[in-house]
């Protein structure tokens, strides 16, 4: 999507947010618009309400993970991506947790597994050729 059509949705969005924070689907989708428009502070709000109103949902967990991450909240977001995955054993939460982990240089066996099923089960060859050039990088500096 286009910026304008991320800031047409996110108008449409602020205005179910006024008369009803409480809608867990309007609140992520909200939260993902202002991230993809660049307003932090509102994607923030947005995620945190829908979590409070959907607590056994894995998105809004891992979109508030990605937030934390592309500002350099690394611990937040590995908190955020950790929660998600209790949620649901989603290969794409597992990626954004792997690369979070390793750009914190974490190092375990856990990591190394996770790259391992990401490599074997990802639909996306981007993310299996990455978990691939970790798991040489790992290996070569052991």
């Amino acid at each position: 999507m286009a910026k304008d059509d991320y800031l047409g949705a996110r108008e449409i969005l602020e205005r179910i947010a006024v008369t009803d924070a409480s809608d867990p689907v309007a609140m992520n989708a909200l939260g993902v618009c202002a991230m993809k428009t660049g307003d932090t502070p509102l994607a923030r709000w947005a995620f945190e309400r829908a979590i409070d109103a959907a607590p056994d949902a894995s998105e809004p967990h891992n979109n508030l993970g990605l937030l934390y991450e592309e500002s350099g909240r690394f611990a937040e977001a590995i908190r955020h991506y950790e929660a998600a995955m209790q949620r649901s054993d989603d290969i794409t939460i597992l990626g954004n947790l792997t690369r979070t982990q390793l750009r914190m240089r974490m190092n375990s066996p856990a990591i190394c597994k996770q790259l391992e099923r990401i490599q074997a089960e990802h639909p996306e060859q981007s993310w299996r050729d990455w978990a691939r050039y970790e798991q040489v990088k790992k290996a070569r500096s052991e």
